[in-house]
């Protein structure tokens, strides 16, 4: 049987089915996560869990369509976050459903839109949402903000002018994303293969625990040298390298 909840204080550790799927589930990474929306449930963060035979199978995060987090500003508005489907679940309706609730219940709260954006096909799949009444309103070479709204005229700001991250010469700075458990993961490990290799590198790492630390919106990622340098699991070691090619000798 499948059963989409709204997760409340009581049962949030149902939230990020996709720690189960890359051997994470009950990880300090999980549990960061989790205790970052239980501590920031005041600045309008949502979450949902998707659950078949009890067993979690995704999850979807939303917070208010204002900065830092949300890339749009539109008052009575969300910004979804991210909406997962564990691998084995997909193409069985089950994004479609969890999506439904979603707006059902953005709707019956008397919200104006939902706000996301949507990078490529592997994340955040703009087809799937267009399929789903999304529309585009800005698109660039990155990434597309999409909305779909219960309404007219609806008002917004996009938040494009995200502070670039500045840093020293030679600075790496990481910037730990506080709802993503995987890449919480993936930048303390890429985190420590730099302290170990990049010796003559600053590594800074920057990880919120209040909403109210943030002053605009936050720039998630790893800079170097005010570039922005791809992170992921696999590929760490190419990051190191990329890293090691962008040191300016002085």
């Amino acid at each position: 049987m499948l059963e989409i909840v709204k997760l409340n204080k009581e049962n949030m550790g149902l939230a990020y089915s996709c720690t189960r799927d890359h051997s994470l589930w009950g990880s300090e990474y999980h549990q960061m996560s989790n205790k970052f929306i239980l501590d920031n449930l005041d600045y309008g963060i949502y979450a949902y869990g998707v659950l078949y035979e009890g067993n979690p199978i995704g999850h979807a995060i939303l917070v208010d369509a204002k900065p830092p987090f949300s890339f749009v500003d539109s008052k009575n508005s969300v910004f979804l976050h991210c909406i997962y489907v564990s691998p084995k679940q997909r193409k069985k309706n089950v994004g479609a459903m969890l999506l439904e609730k979603i707006e059902a219940d953005a709707a019956g709260e008397k919200k104006q839109a939902v706000f996301l954006n949507a990078i490529g096909t592997t994340w955040m799949n703009k087809d799937f949402f267009t399929n789903h009444g999304y529309s585009v309103i800005n698109e660039d070479e990155f990434d597309s903000t999409m909305m779909k709204s219960f309404g007219k005229d609806i008002e917004y700001r996009l938040i494009k002018d995200i502070p670039a991250c500045e840093s020293k010469t030679n600075q790496l700075v990481i910037n730990y994303n506080p709802f993503c458990p995987l890449m919480l993961y993936q930048y303390s490990q890429f985190a420590k293969a730099a302290i170990e290799e990049l010796k003559e590198i600053d590594v800074i790492e920057n990880k919120m625990e209040k909403v109210s630390e943030a002053k605009d919106c936050f720039a998630f990622g790893v800079y170097f040298n005010n570039l922005p340098i791809l992170v992921n699991e696999n590929k760490i070691k190419d990051a190191i390298e990329l890293v090691k090619s962008l040191q300016i000798k002085i």
